[in-house]
């Protein structure tokens, strides 16, 4: 890696079935290396949780992609 690059890392937001909303950051190697519980939210609040960074960070603008709900089929 050249001096001044930056490892890239993922971060990974999941609200469960039970309203949880889980935190992750994955390294490049598709390691977990931190995680936050915070705590139970709705629909609207995690989709305006994530609105929200989209606007406080102009570097993650357009990069954070909008919720997907996952069912089981």
């Amino acid at each position: 890696m050249k001096k001044g690059d930056k490892d890239k890392a993922v971060f990974c937001f999941c609200r469960y079935a039970d309203g949880n909303v889980i935190g992750e950051i994955i390294d490049g190697a598709g390691v977990i290396v931190d995680s936050k519980n915070f705590g139970v939210m709705s629909v609207g609040e995690f989709e305006l949780a994530l609105d929200f960074l989209n606007v406080a960070d102009p570097k993650l603008a357009g990069k954070i992609l909008p919720a997907v709900e996952l069912t089981k089929n």
